[in-house]
Order: C-alpha cells, then structure tokens, then sequence
C-alpha cells in the first residue's frame, strides 16, 4: 500500500516535495487522489503552497492555492509575501489578479508585502 500522505523526518509530505521542486505533473496527480492534505505543514510550519510561492512556481501556486483556506501561516506571513520577497513577479500578478489582496496589510514584523519585496 503506498501513502499519499505520508511525512518525511522535516513532516513534508510527497505533494510538500512535489511543489518545493517545481513537479506540477505529479502534485496534479497527487491532488487527483483526494488524499492528501494540501494545508499540512513542515517542521518550519510552511505549507506546500508557500513552498511552491517561494519556488516561484506560478501552476503549482494556482493549483494549490484553489484548495487552500489559509491565509496566513504561524509566522503571520502570507503566501503574497513569500512571493514578493522572493521577487516571483509573474505569481505575485497571478496571486493578485486571482485574490482580493491587500498589499500593505501589516504581517509579522510590521511589514507588508510590499516591504517584503523592497
């Protein structure tokens, strides 16, 4: 029996790797399963969508982000921050264009996401 589910020694999940590295075909087929846990978090409390926002990978952020209900993570970041600081400007649009944002909602820190991208 193969666990969709499972967590490594970090408590990333294969979908967890799948967006970290970029792999939208298997994070497809991983989310065609309906077994996995698209908000589950790593040891640093990321979830794979903020995994694939920090990867810049803008079809995994679309994928993801259609399931997901957290808007912000334990850090009190959100994935747009994730994204503009790691100047992703084509789903920082993408994430913009899809969501009703607020750019300078102050997060952890006092920053917005516009300070995170500066």
């Amino acid at each position: 029996m193969v666990y969709v589910d499972s967590k490594d020694e970090d408590d990333q999940t294969p979908l967890f790797a799948a967006a970290k590295y970029g792999h939208q075909d298997v994070v497809q087929c991983l989310l065609d399963t309906g077994k996995v846990d698209i908000e589950s978090k790593d040891k640093d409390g990321l979830t794979p969508l903020v995994s694939a926002a920090l990867g810049g990978y803008r079809g995994i952020v679309q994928l993801l982000d259609a399931g997901s209900s957290i808007t912000q993570d334990e850090k009190c970041r959100t994935r747009l921050s994730y994204v503009a600081e790691n100047g992703h400007l084509d789903v920082l649009e993408m994430l913009n264009n899809s969501m009703e944002i607020d750019v300078n909602a102050e997060e952890n820190l006092n920053q917005s996401a516009l300070s995170w991208a500066v």
